[in-house]
């Protein structure tokens, strides 16, 4: 299982309920690592350029959701807790562009200039170095300031 840490994040769209399988469990699959979840934020621009999103939680707000992983867990950094993406969302601190987040990633040194499609989420994920915790809450309270919660 992966260690929690005091964020995590979610790329996605503005509000998007998660897919069919997602809402019948209920899990809503995020990561530990901001870069991966920006990964994922820019693949959904290809459809959706507007509402390209990641949301940020912070993990103490999801302590009463049970934790499981999938098999790309290791890959994705992820942490899949069991409630619908709409009930996550009420628990996140909110969302902020995925333009923002790359500002902020900009400041301190980390190239998030991919372009993310599907067929190279997983090499992009295999490829995001690692991110100490500290460096992570840094770049949280740089974009606290930008989030958004409508």
């Amino acid at each position: 299982m992966v260690k929690t840490p005091q964020y995590v994040f979610r790329g996605t769209t503005v509000k998007f309920e998660g897919s069919m399988h997602s809402q019948s469990l209920p899990m809503t699959s995020v990561s530990t690592h901001p870069v991966i979840a920006l990964w994922f934020a820019k693949e959904c621009m290809q459809a959706y350029p507007e509402k390209a999103c990641i949301y940020i939680a912070e993990t103490n707000e999801l302590l009463a959701f049970k934790k499981n992983e999938n098999v790309l867990a290791p890959l994705e950094r992820e942490i899949a807790y069991g409630l619908k993406p709409a009930d996550f969302y009420k628990h996140s601190l909110g969302y902020i562009s995925v333009q923002v987040m790359q500002e902020a990633l900009r400041k301190e040194g980390i190239d998030s200039s991919a372009i993310a499609r599907l067929e190279n989420l997983s090499f992009l994920c295999s490829e995001t170095k690692d991110i100490r915790a500290k460096k992570i809450a840094k770049i949280v309270t740089e974009i606290k300031q930008y989030l958004k919660n409508d």
